[in-house]
């Protein structure tokens, strides 16, 4: 965001100062100036469950690619399916240094709407553009039921999902196996953000 004739004089690029949250900013005379970040919409704005599984003790969901501007992530979230009742740890791993995360929330499935996303607050975290990340949730063998990668899923424009991924040596291990390629997740992790 460009903020400009401020005193009828000063230009400022108030995006340089803050590049993930712009909240408030005092100009040179003295006004207060406001910005808040245009409201956050889920990347994953259409989904239809597969077949649902409990078989799997590991992190699940998808590969994708950010488009040419990066996201601004706000919450993390997962597919509630009829019940589910655990916790369950939602990431978004950077795929050059897939043993660790960028973003990550818990998320208690024991309420919320059934068949619908469930997003939990995250500290606003920046995704670069034209850049791979895996978004996952771990899940518990014979726990939670979650679909499987034969799902229908719609995003917005913003990013590309490339394949359905898993992490199969574990929460953190760096060891990622590809599925399916295409516009597949299994689970169905989610995020929420803003460009």
């Amino acid at each position: 965001m460009t903020v400009s004739n401020i005193n009828n004089s000063l230009f400022t690029d108030l995006s340089a100062l803050d590049g993930q949250t712009l909240s408030t900013l005092t100009a040179v005379n003295g006004q207060t100036i406001v910005s808040t970040p245009p409201p956050s919409v889920p990347f994953i704005n259409s989904f239809t469950a597969g077949t649902l599984r409990s078989n799997a003790g590991f992190p699940l969901g998808f590969r994708f690619t950010v488009g040419s501007s990066a996201m601004t992530v706000t919450s993390l979230g997962r597919w509630r399916v009829s019940g589910n009742t655990g916790m369950h740890v939602v990431q978004i791993v950077d795929t050059s240094s897939p043993n660790g995360h960028v973003a990550q929330a818990t998320l208690d499935m024991s309420s919320g709407t059934v068949n619908a996303f469930k997003f939990a607050a995250i500290t606003p975290v920046v995704l670069t553009a034209n850049h791979d990340y895996f978004v996952v949730s771990e899940e518990s063998n014979g726990g939670d039921q979650w679909s499987d990668d034969n799902a229908t899923v719609g995003t917005t424009a913003d990013g590309t999902i490339t394949t359905s991924e898993y992490e199969p040596g574990g929460i953190n291990s760096g060891v990622w196996q590809s599925n399916t390629a295409g516009v597949k997740s299994y689970v169905a992790p989610n995020f929420e953000y803003y460009i």
